[in-house]
């Protein structure tokens, strides 16, 4: 192959990013190196910024390992760029010019920035991870579109694999994005029409999606039954979707159901986090989906073009569960999902499956994340977005739709319990015995043997102890104890192996419940199920420490590539027929040796069994072994510096390092035979029968393999010698159906979405085998372009093609307007012809004659594209940039002098602006100036007007304030007057209410008190009578004696005077009644009166209340008034402050205009000094002048004898005195333009006033003039004014004989007063300036008018909230000479022009 010097555009290799574009610079002399120039992105991945830097590479570091094999060494990789340089990003990538690992590289990574993470290589998609969600990627729009396209239609025929319909045209992918729906619709309409049995392999990396993808895929086949296509011609359904295509049967459609959530139910119990991915697959599978396929002969009597196939069930086999993770895993990882479900759990539903779950957290299990260097990654750790708590509901569901509930759940919850509790298990040295072990914490093996349901003595002797056979058929057997560590081993192989067996029970229930022959209806009336396999298998893996795990998995990934390989062949055959191109051999290499390596007679499986079967066999001798025996393969790697355990293989995907420590324990895999046994007394039956029933097939599985092995061999089976046998039988099944791939890419180790990591992207294609499958692709024919892009690209190298090539470019314009198909061929007849005529001639050079003399030309012309030799298509872009150069160097021709034109247009504009800047810079410059000039004229009239408005607010304001004082005295005087009123009127009212009801009560009191005096003296006289009736009772009843006896004669006296004293006792009582009668009486009769009186108090309290209420509506009344009051002082306090406000705003813009005339002053200041020294030195040459004329004058009248006299004429004025006057009369014109512009001292001025008003004042009102009539305007400011304060200045006459020559005075007696004002702020206006008037009698004018002095008249003070205090006075104020700061700068504009005057 002809290294192209002028193809620029390559790649180069980088250890950092594998692969990086550039532009090559130059070569040396023997072509052995290059100078390159090379783009280097900032980070590790592609979104990063990039830099730009020059490399010199050796052109041999480049073999064939990630090219085509017909790379040479001295060829770099090209770049597939278009006609403006931009890369080509293809959807197919059989469509690039140049395929080739960098080329398949870039075209991933710009599809996977653009949000397409799907990429089509022929019949293989590659998927690259997004690790987002894409809007409407997976919607049922884009579904249906796939099923449509490529399953119903007709013309979706040619997708299946058939070789005569995989033209451009007929492809029904050509109009199609790649998608993982093309493959699962693909498969399906293969099963349906061909009715071959499919299988689609999804392969990768952890982390890669393999799992999610094929999730899509079964959902996807699952949805392609109840999905139908409308003939758009006829309007009708091509395949009726109803009682043929979906079954209505409650069952079936529960077994679709079980099928798709069998996969779940697999992730819970065998997926896990890793480093990599959060729900990786750690173990393969391979699901094969039953399809009930309806009979093609049937379904063409029914009208239908694709006969219908009805999933009907699924069954699962699993491969290398990765039991190591049950026991120990990284900080950063998590052991198996259904751990932490059944640890998120309901308490309630924790207590029904295990008492010891209560309260239980993943600190509780060593296993699970304490204790053990077990770190935790997070019991809390989002699995999908979803919760271990939630994904627990989601497992229970899945395994209730399998049966697997009530005991049947919480037998294998429990199993996985003591999966759990061995872990928490201890062992320490024997006390009594260093050899042997104990078990340290009692307390958790008490819990272990209440769940298992085992002796606890019976636990710690199977798992302290082991039973050792001797004899070689069990006649003699011994136990021997084990030391901590080993114990310790051996629970962990417990733990393990009862995972495993429970997995597995879990795996053939699923089978058992999905499987179509015992869950599908019509099962008897199926012959054979139609099957669609999923694999979902470990992809290629190369670590830092690779072992046996590692060893398995490449092994498998081996043999799928061998598959891979010739499937890729048999799609480049039928590729090359159907394009009519005689392929002849093609050697392309493959990876048979290294599963010679593996699995031949004396390989790495058989030497591995042999060591296991040997005694005393270990790791070394199996190492020594395989590189003695197979020192001669090419694949072994055998390197001096390999420890005794290690060796190398050179894989498909590169060379990997294998340490071979413990690789004869883990491929024994063999249980102690002390725990089997106690593990068959166990209550739990799937811990009890699942091991026994594992022995007993491992037994039989050896009785098998004991007569192949020879004699003196055993026939134990090990997990290699197991994993090879299911390969085996995977291979055999996949070979019985067409294959169909799905490469799964991980773009970058941190999941981020858009970017992609170069060279981790680069290993994994070649793990996947793709760059291989390119080689095989490309042995022939390396590169390929459509017939259309030929023409496009080469017809410059000949000019009889190029003109051709246009008039079919002009004819296929034409044609493709007609819809017609026969045109459309014919069309493309005239491509290949016309491409078959320009690359003859171009490339007759490269043709090669043969020993037979047959010519081989450097290209092939097919039906669709054009293909080329190796060298061939790098010759014609050779070519083509040579070709391009001589078309190049017209093109700059013609450029540079479109430049140089355009310089010269440029220049030109520029001159003309320059010379328009310059012009509008004078022209602006005097409009400035004069601009200036008016501005100073207008701003000083507006001061004038400023200051005369704000007087009349000032003014204005204190009225207000004066009116509003006295409106709120009146009120509140009026209001104390009322009030007083109404208190007076209340008091008199209560008084007269108030007296007669006094002398009632005191009247009411003096009776109360003489009935008080009388019932007092009853109740005394009461006391009296009882007192006396007791003194009675007690003198005639006496107690008597016991010792005397009474005689008759005592008797009869005391009875007398008994009698009497009952007598006596009866008259009091009578009295007494009498009394209290009498009393009653008086009672009632007051009792009487009282209410009397008050009946009359309450209609004098009735009337009181109607006499308060009036009061209180006059009181609201009131109140309203005064708030009334209140409100209007409100309004006259805020337009105070916006008055102040007003105020500041204008001090503010009159301290601006000082500043501004402060600064025009100075520069009239300079002129006026260099016109003054200027006019000094010309009076003195006028001098000097007159002194000489009046020296010739002396002479002529000394030479004449005094006969000439000058005393009876004027002499003439000299040249000085001529300039004198002319400046005296321009400075009075100024004077004049300033103070009165285009008016005389009589006319008045139109001033625009703040209030938008046109106001004529007369410049004299208010600079101090002469005095006004009445009638005239302005003469009502007088009024008011004190007979001093009216007076005005008086002008006196310009003529030369005046005192002070023509000149002003002011008069102290006619400054303004501000005795109508009141306000010490207050001042009238300037003194108008004429053109005699002087510089001091201005400023001295001015400073007499503006800042009066207040008398010692009491005035009222009103301040701002702004601090601005003006004082109220009614007294007249007379003016000082001290003046107002504020003034100066206004009147030094007229000073100046004044002094011009003066200086004359």
């Amino acid at each position: 192959m002809s290294t192209s010097h002028s193809s620029t555009c390559v790649y180069v290799k980088d250890d950092q990013h594998g692969w990086l574009p550039a532009n090559v610079l130059s070569y040396n002399a023997d072509n052995t190196t290059a100078r390159v120039s090379v783009t280097v992105p900032s980070g590790s991945t592609s979104t990063s910024a990039t830099t730009t830097e020059e490399r010199e590479v050796t052109l041999s570091d480049y073999d064939s390992s990630a090219l085509p094999s017909d790379y040479e060494s001295s060829a770099l990789p090209l770049q597939n760029i278009n006609e403006g340089g931009n890369l080509i990003t293809m959807a197919d990538m059989c469509d690039l010019p140049s395929l080739h690992e960098p080329a398949i590289l870039y075209n991933l990574r710009n599809r996977h920035h653009n949000l397409q993470p799907y990429t089509r290589v022929g019949d293989i998609i590659i998927a690259m991870n997004p690790f987002q969600w894409i809007d409407g990627l997976y919607s049922d729009n884009v579904r249906e579109e796939y099923v449509d396209r490529l399953v119903w239609r007709d013309g979706a025929a040619g997708a299946c694999g058939d070789a005569s319909c995989r033209g451009a045209r007929d492809d029904p992918k050509a109009g199609l994005a790649p998608h993982v729906y093309e493959t699962s619709s693909l498969a399906y309409r293969g099963l349906a029409v061909d009715d071959s049995h499919q299988s689609i392999l999804v392969t990768g990396e952890s982390g890669a999606g393999k799992t999610e993808t094929v999730k899509i895929i079964m959902s996807h086949l699952a949805s392609i039954q109840s999905t139908g296509a409308i003939n758009e011609d006829q309007g009708l359904p091509r395949h009726e979707p109803a009682e043929e295509h979906i079954s209505h049967n409650p069952r079936d459609n529960c077994v679709v159901r079980r099928v798709l959530d069998s996969n779940p139910l697999l992730e819970a119990f065998g997926n896990a986090k890793t480093v990599r991915n959060d729900n990786s697959s750690r173990f393969g599978k391979y699901i094969q989906l039953q399809f009930d396929v309806e009979d093609s002969t049937e379904a063409a009597y029914k009208g239908k073009t694709v006969p219908s196939c009805l999933l009907a069930g699924s069954y699962c086999e699993t491969y290398l569960l990765e039991k190591s993770r049950v026991v120990g895993h990284e900080g950063a990882e998590r052991t198996y999902h259904i751990f932490y479900q059944l640890l998120a759990a309901p308490q309630d539903v924790k207590a029904d499956i295990w008492d010891g779950l209560m309260g239980a957290t993943t600190e509780s299990f060593r296993y699970v994340g304490g204790g053990s260097g077990n770190g935790d990654a997070g019991a809390d750790t989002l699995i999908e977005g979803r919760t271990d708590g939630e994904k627990w509901e989601n497992t229970v569901d899945a395994l209730e739709t399998i049966g697997i509930v009530g005991g049947k759940l919480r037998t294998l919850m429990r199993s996985i319990c003591v999966v759990l509790q061995l872990g928490n298990l201890e062992f320490g040295a024997d006390p009594n015995n260093d050899d042997a072990s104990v078990i340290t914490n009692a307390d958790e093996l008490s819990k272990l043997a209440s769940l298992m349901g085992i002796d606890a003595e019976a636990i710690t002797k199977a798992l302290t102890f082991r039973t050792i056979t001797a004899g070689g058929r069990g006649k003699e057997s011994y136990t021997v104890p084990l030391r901590p560590a080993s114990a310790k081993d051996s629970c962990d192989a417990f733990a393990k192996e009862i995972y495993a067996r429970s997995f597995d029970w879990l795996v053939r229930t699923i089978n058992e419940a999905t499987c179509a022959e015992q869950n599908y209806d019509d099962a008897a009336d199926v012959q054979e199920f139609g099957v669609i396999g999923l694999l979902d298998i470990f992809g290629f893996e190369a670590f830092q420490v690779n072992r046996f795990e590692q060893l398995c998995i490449n092994y498998a990934n081996e043999k799928l590539q061998q598959k891979y390989t010739l499937d890729v062949f048999s799609s480049v055959q039928e590729e090359y027929e159907y394009e009519g191109i005689a392929l002849g051999d093609i050697s392309y290499s493959d990876n048979a040796e290294v599963l010679r390596l593996i699995e031949g007679r004396m390989g790495l499986i058989a030497v591995l069994n042999e060591e296991c079967v040997r005694p005393n066999g270990n790791d070394t001798s199996f190492v020594s072994k395989v590189k003695t025996v197979n020192k001669d393969t090419a694949s072994l790697i055998d390197e001096r510096l390999h420890r005794p355990t290690e060796f190398a293989i050179c894989h498909y995907a590169g060379p990997v390092k294998y340490d071979a420590t413990n690789f004869v324990t883990k491929n024994t895999d063999t249980l102690a035979k002390d725990l089997v046994e106690c593990a068959a007394t166990s209550d739990n039956e799937l811990i009890a029968q699942e091991l026994q029933n594992s022995v007993k097939a491992k037994a039989e599985q050896a009785a098998a393999a004991a007569p192949t092995l020879g004699r003196g061999r055993s026939g134990a089976v090990t997990v290699s010698a197991n994993f090879r046998s299911q390969l085996t039988s995977l291979m055999h099944n996949i070979g019985k159906t067409k294959t169909r791939y799905v490469r799964c890419i991980k773009p970058n180790p941190e999941k981020k979405p858009i970017e992609v990591d170069l060279l981790s992207s680069t290993e994994q294609l070649r793990c996947a085998g793709v760059v291989a499958a390119v080689n095989v692709s490309r042995a022939a024919f390396p590169n390929r372009l459509m017939h259309r892009t030929a023409l496009e690209r080469f017809s410059c190298l000949s000019s009889e093609s190029s003109a051709e090539y246009d008039e079919k470019e002009v004819d296929e314009s034409q044609e493709e307007k007609k819809e017609d198909a026969s045109v459309v061929d014919n069309n493309t007849s005239q491509h290949r012809d016309a491409v078959e005529a320009l690359l003859g001639n171009v490339l007759k050079d490269m043709e090669a004659v043969g020993d037979d003399g047959t010519v081989a030309k450097a290209f092939a012309v097919g039906k669709s594209r054009v293909y080329f030799r190796a060298g061939a298509l790098e010759h014609l872009e050779t070519a083509r940039l040579d070709a391009l150069g001589v078309y190049a160097i017209v093109i700059e021709r013609a450029a540079r002098g479109f430049l140089a034109r355009s310089k010269f247009l440029r220049h030109k504009d520029a001159a003309t602006v320059i010379q328009s800047s310059s012009r509008r810079l004078i022209a602006r410059s005097k409009f400035q100036k004069d601009r200036c000039a008016v501005t100073a004229i207008s701003c000083w009239v507006r001061c004038i007007n400023a200051k005369n408005e704000l007087v009349r607010l000032r003014r204005e304001r204190a009225c207000t304030l004066l009116q509003t004082r006295y409106r709120i005295f009146v009120a509140v005087q009026h209001f104390d007057s009322c009030r007083s009123s109404a208190t007076t009127i209340q008091k008199i009212a209560r008084g007269s209410r108030q007296r007669p009801i006094y002398r009632a009560a005191l009247q009411e009191a003096k009776e109360e008190a003489v009935v008080n005096k009388k019932i007092a003296a009853l109740q005394k006289r009461l006391a009296d009578a009882e007192m006396k009736l007791l003194k009675a009772n007690g003198g005639a009843v006496q107690v008597v004696p016991p010792e005397a006896v009474p005689t008759s004669a005592d008797a009869e006296e005391k009875d007398e005077d008994a009698q009497e004293v009952r007598q006596r006792a009866h008259t009091i009582d009578k009295e007494l009644m009498d009394d209290s009668m009498e009393m009653i009486n008086v009672l009632k009769k007051e009792v009487f009166e009282l209410r009397s009186k008050n009946y009359l108090l309450r209609s004098d309290f009735d009337e009181l209340k109607l006499s308060y209420q009036d009061l209180s509506s006059q009181y609201a009344s009131v109140s309203l008034s005064y708030e009334a009051l209140k409100q209007t002082n409100s309004e006259i306090t805020n337009a105070n402050k916006d008055l102040i406000f007003r105020a500041t705003r204008d001090k503010k813009e009159f301290f601006d205009t000082k500043r501004q005339l402060t600064n025009e002053n100075d520069q009239m200041r300079g002129e006026l000094a260099r016109l003054r020294s200027k006019l000094e030195a010309k009076e003195r040459a006028g001098d000097a002048e007159l002194a000489r004329l009046r020296a010739e004058n002396d002479r002529l009248k000394a030479k004449q004898g005094g006969h000439v006299s000058w005393a009876s004429s004027t002499p003439p004025p000299s040249a000085p005195a001529m300039r004198r006057a002319e400046f005296n009369t321009r400075t009075a014109t100024f004077n004049r333009g300033i103070t009165s512009p285009e008016c005389s001292d009589n006319e008045e001025w139109k001033v625009v006033t703040p209030k938008g008003k046109s106001e004529s004042r007369n410049p004299q009102a208010s600079s101090g003039g002469r005095r006004r009539p009445r009638g005239t305007r302005g003469g009502r400011r007088d009024k008011g004014r004190s007979p001093g304060a009216q007076g005005r200045r008086k002008r006196t006459d310009r003529e030369p004989s005046s005192p002070n020559g023509g000149r002003y005075t002011p008069s102290t007696a006619g400054r303004p007063s501000t005795a109508s004002t009141g306000y010490t702020g207050s001042s009238k206006g300037m003194p108008r300036v004429t053109s005699t008037t002087s510089l001091s009698e201005v400023t001295k004018g001015s400073r007499s008018t503006v800042t009066p002095k207040k008398k010692s008249t009491p005035s009222k003070n009103i301040v701002t909230p702004k601090g601005v205090e003006a004082s109220i006075s009614s007294s007249t104020t007379t003016p000082t000479s001290a003046p107002k700061p504020a003034k100066k700068a206004a009147s030094s504009s007229l000073a100046l022009a004044a002094s011009k005057g003066r200086s004359s």
